[in-house]
């Protein structure tokens, strides 16, 4: 999962003029929660710049490290709040991580190898699972992609 996305997307989502009152006021209070638990426990974070510039790929890519630097990944109450805000904009049929390529959720392995993924969706998604032999994903490809496997 690809916090920065999921919370570049809820900007997005909550500037939408298509929405109805209900789904951004659902969406405006998730991000607000994910907001102010990093403004609180992750103070030297700002957001500020990433939610006026939401398509900004130097915001993204700062945001991402600054909560990397910090192990907010860790973090189960963001996670929680996180997952919280995914369900809601996949309730309303919102893209929070609708193009991942790879979904890994709480999965154990020796190792992880990726030789090819083109996604215009999840393509692979796994969660609560081990794999004493590690995993190796071969060429993947998922949803309505241009390139496909010949053969």
């Amino acid at each position: 999962m690809d916090t920065v996305k999921i919370i570049v997307a809820a900007l997005a989502a909550r500037a939408e003029a298509g929405l109805n009152p209900t789904a951004k006021k659902e969406i405006t209070d998730a991000y607000n929660g994910i907001k102010k638990l990093i403004q609180h426990r992750y103070s030297k974070i700002d957001l500020k710049l990433l939610e006026e510039l939401p398509e900004s790929k130097s915001q993204q890519e700062y945001i991402a490290k600054e909560l990397v630097a910090v192990s907010a990944f860790e973090d189960k109450e963001l996670m929680s709040l996180i997952k919280t805000l995914i369900d809601i904009m996949e309730k309303y049929n919102l893209p929070a991580s609708t193009v991942t390529g790879i979904d890994l959720e709480n999965v154990k392995a020796s190792f992880l190898k990726v030789s090819e993924v083109t996604s215009k969706g999840t393509g692979i998604k796994v969660k609560n699972s081990e794999f004493p032999n590690g995993i190796d994903f071969g060429i993947v490809r998922s949803g309505d992609t241009e390139k496909s496997p010949k053969g």
